[in-house]
């Protein structure tokens, strides 16, 4: 298969990726508006209350933190700087617009669904605004995902390891916000799926503009 169709098959397959998300956050949502979310809530949160402990309890405070905004704006603005110094304009920009667009998106949704948060009497730590989605979910899924695909480019013999971990901290920072009981398990997982699908569009705009860069230096060339 030619560089050419390899760079199709991979935008085909992030569109496809994208509007999957979407499909899964909007059934969430219809789900969690129809109240047909309150059993895998009601379950999830009382499992949560159930594994509560000081030891867990420090370390998910830890996790959670990785999830917040003031976290990833310091990291974020501190590797796209880096990403400028070496040049790479674009992958500074993914960074920047896809932090930037996921918190816009979010706050916009939490006002558009306004969903309550579960009872403060449950609460390990104060959270203020709407509940659904999640915006430690969404946001870890979209940035640290961005930066595990722009490491992952990078570092191809790790792409793996660096995809793996990348993971398992959005998975935690999710799982954070529920054992902190300022989350409802759907507003968790409608976080991720929206968080990938904003993640999936960034990747694309990225992805293309890289095919379209790419076919004019080879024209140029053989010109």
């Amino acid at each position: 298969m030619s560089q050419q169709q390899n760079q199709k098959s991979g935008l085909s397959i992030l569109w496809m990726q994208c509007i999957g998300c979407f499909i899964i956050f909007a059934g969430i949502a219809y789900l969690m508006y129809e109240g047909a979310t309150y059993t895998l809530d009601h379950a999830g949160m009382q499992l949560a209350y159930t594994l509560r402990s000081h030891a867990v309890t420090v370390l998910a405070i830890g996790i959670t933190h990785m999830g917040a905004g003031l976290f990833e704006g310091i990291v974020c603005t501190a590797a796209a700087l880096l990403f400028v110094w070496r040049k790479q304009w674009s992958a500074a920009a993914l960074l920047l617009v896809n932090l930037a667009g996921v918190w816009l998106l979010n706050d916009g949704l939490k006002e558009w669904f306004a969903r309550v948060r579960p009872d403060e009497a449950f609460r390990l730590v104060a959270a203020n605004s709407y509940s659904f989605p999640s915006g430690h979910a969404m946001g870890a899924a979209s940035f640290y995902g961005a930066l595990a695909f722009l490491l992952a480019r990078r570092y191809a013999a790790f792409r793996i390891g660096i995809w793996t971990g990348g993971m398992v901290l959005v998975l935690l920072i999710g799982l954070s916000r529920v054992y902190l009981g300022v989350h409802y398990p759907s507003d968790v997982i409608a976080g991720f799926a929206m968080g990938a699908a904003w993640l999936s569009l960034n990747m694309l705009a990225y992805q293309s503009r890289h095919a379209l860069y790419t076919s004019i230096r080879k024209r140029d060339t053989s010109a």
